[in-house]
């Protein structure tokens, strides 16, 4: 590493809908702002292409990769076949210490398929899961309200143990990166009774009857209340979910454009305007940075591949927070210590 003193983040320069400069952008943000060293991965000649006048700033360091592993490729088999590939290199780089974690915005399965394949999962773990932070309205005192859905898409087909030791690793991950003290968990269902749900559901339910933290079963309309802290689902229904918060979120804030926008309203639209903007921050996944794939040897954090540069700037502050506060070390003692195996 450049200096062994810094956090180091290998990012893939090549993974949004966007274009590299909003990566490099994102990227030098972190530098300047995190005290962080940042590796781009990829092309060089492309990222120089997108430097501002300052150029390679002290902090900003590069790692050639060939090739681009595309949104619409099957993962496992571009991952294999594509091995010099801006995300395949930047695992490898990870996996040899030359850096601490990955980000990446670009195709969600082939990060997933290199960190598993390079990186390898914690000793115990079943199968890895995709933690993501919900929007979540604040409390009443304006303190931040967080709330943690996983898993919300890395197991599509999931099974009762691992949904037990996903709510080991997303406690353990909210414990420590947050720094929540004992956080709630609920299991989303149809429900709240704990006779409610699919075989999955019901034998999961009696899994985690016993864990520190566990509350139940909770309902969709908990997601983005604040209320459990960790909601636990299968990768399927998670994704779907997902999904549905943003786009709603979405719908939502047109509505209120829309809705300012008209003359009828246009007279108080410049009042209304800090206070929305905060609000449409609140909801906005750039906000967040990205999801955590948790169960893997290193931090990787995953952004949408509509990632702005604020967005990228979000995950390396995620991954730079998983590196500083141990969050493997912490997931690796929770599975280590966890009395279902």
């Amino acid at each position: 590493m450049n200096d062994p003193e810094k956090i180091t983040i290998a990012l893939d320069a090549h993974g949004t809908d966007h274009n590299t400069k909003t990566i490099v952008d994102g990227a030098i943000i972190a530098v300047k702002e995190l005290g962080v060293n940042v590796v781009l991965v990829g092309d060089r000649q492309e990222i120089e292409s997108n430097l501002d006048s300052s150029g390679w700033i002290e902090g900003l360091l590069h790692e050639n990769a060939s090739e681009i592993i595309d949104m619409h490729e099957e993962p496992s088999r571009a991952v294999r076949k594509k091995a010099d590939s801006s995300i395949v290199v930047g695992a490898k780089i990870v996996k040899e210490g030359k850096a601490h974690a990955l980000v990446g915005a670009g195709n969600t399965g082939a990060m997933m398929a290199a960190a598993l394949l390079t990186l390898g999962r914690i000793p115990g773990v079943s199968r890895p899961g995709i933690a993501v932070e919900l929007p979540a309205p604040a409390s009443s005192h304006g303190a931040k309200t967080r709330q943690i859905l996983m898993d919300a898409g890395a197991t599509i087909q999931s099974e009762p143990k691992w949904l037990y030791q996903h709510a080991l690793m997303a406690k353990a991950y909210v414990e420590h990166r947050i720094g929540m003290i004992d956080p709630t968990i609920a299991l989303l269902s149809n429900g709240e009774e704990a006779s409610k749900g699919d075989d999955l559901r019901k034998t999961t339910y009696e899994l985690m009857k016993d864990l520190p933290g566990f509350i139940g079963n909770c309902e969709g309309r908990d997601l983005t209340s604040g209320n459990p802290t960790i909601v636990i689902t299968d990768g399927f229904t998670g994704n779907i979910a997902l999904k549905t918060i943003e786009g709603v979120a979405k719908s939502i804030s047109q509505m209120v454009v829309n809705v300012l926008g008209s003359d009828e309203f246009a007279h108080i639209a410049p009042t209304l305007l800090p206070a929305l903007t905060q609000a449409y921050l609140a909801i906005h996944p750039d906000t967040y940075g990205g999801a955590v794939l948790l169960g893997v040897n290193s931090p990787v954090v995953i952004s949408h591949g509509s990632s702005n540069s604020v967005a990228i700037f979000n995950a390396i502050r995620v991954a730079t927070e998983c590196v500083k506060t141990d969050v493997v070390g912490h997931i690796t003692k929770a599975i280590e210590n966890s009395p279902v195996s």
